[in-house]
C-alpha cells in the first residue's frame, strides 16, 4: 500500500517492481556499508514481498524518479475544447477509414473518473459528410498516446475487427520509458487468455493447451539513461 501511495498506482507495476528489487526495504540496525551496496549492486538487495509489513525507522528504497499517478482524472465539460480540437489530429482519411492522434489522458469511452475525457463523445466531429459517426474498432489505454483506427461505417469496422481477430491485420509498435536495464533486444512469447475480472475482462498468461493463444512481443532497447544510477 506504501508503494501505490508513494512511488507507483499502478497495482500491477508494484508487483513488478518489488519482484525485481528496485524496491526494498532494510532496518536502520544494518552497516552503511550495507545500505550502500544495497544501493550499487541489486543482488545485494534483501528480498520484499507486497505483504511485507513496514515499520517506524526502517528505510524504504525505491527509484526516485518514480510518483503516483492521480487515479481521478480532472473531469472535462463538453465545449471546453477547443472547436475542430480533433479534427486537427486526423492523420489519415479515405472513404472507409480513419486514423488519428490519440493524446495521453484521454479514454477511448466513457467510464468512471472520466468525466468528459473521452473521445467517444468528439466522434459525430469526425463524421465528414457522412451519416453516422466513425467506429472504434481497437482501444488504447487512457495512458498511452499513439495512433487510432477508426471505422467510418459499419462494414469497414466489421471488416477491421475479423482481421484483428485473426491477427491478420497489423504489427503494433510501443515505445516507453522503462526503469532497470534489460537486454539490448529479446523476445518474450507468452500465450495469453482473457478473463473476467469483475465487470471488465483481462489478458492472462494461459498454457496453449488450456485455450491460451500465441502472443509474441520483439523488443529492443534505444537508449539508456546517465542518471539512471544503475536504478
Amino acid at each position: 500500500r506504501w508503494v501505490m501511495k508513494n512511488v507507483c498506482s499502478n497495482w500491477n507495476a508494484t508487483q513488478k517492481l518489488i519482484s525485481a528489487r528496485q524496491v526494498w526495504v532494510m532496518t536502520p540496525d544494518l552497516p552503511t556499508d550495507k545500505h550502500r551496496g544495497s544501493v550499487m549492486i541489486p543482488r545485494f538487495r534483501p528480498a520484499c514481498k507486497g505483504s511485507t509489513v513496514l515499520r517506524p525507522g526502517l528505510y524504504i528504497y525505491f527509484p526516485k524518479a518514480m510518483r503516483p499517478a492521480e487515479k481521478r482524472r480532472m473531469p472535462t465539460e463538453k465545449g471546453s475544447e477547443i472547436e475542430g480540437w480533433l479534427v486537427e489530429r486526423v492523420l489519415y482519411k479515405d472513404t472507409d477509414f480513419l486514423a488519428i492522434d490519440k493524446p495521453a489522458g484521454w479514454s477511448v469511452l466513457p467510464g468512471k473518473h472520466v468525466g468528459g475525457m473521452h473521445l467517444k463523445r468528439l466522434l459525430p466531429s469526425l463524421q465528414f459528410g457522412l451519416e453516422e459517426p466513425p467506429r472504434f474498432v481497437h482501444r488504447l489505454a487512457t495512458e498511452l498516446s499513439g495512433v487510432m483506427l477508426l471505422a467510418r461505417h459499419r462494414a469497414a469496422a466489421s471488416y477491421a475487427k475479423d482481421m484483428i481477430r485473426q491477427r491478420a491485420f497489423w504489427q503494433r509498435a510501443y515505445w516507453g520509458v522503462a526503469c532497470g536495464r534489460t537486454p539490448k533486444s529479446g523476445t518474450i512469447a507468452m500465450p495469453l487468455a482473457q478473463e473476467r475480472r469483475g465487470d471488465r475482462m483481462v489478458a492472462k498468461p494461459r498454457r496453449e493447451d488450456d485455450d491460451g493463444l500465441p502472443a509474441l512481443t520483439e523488443y529492443k532497447t534505444l537508449r539508456y539513461s546517465p542518471l539512471a544510477g544503475g536504478l
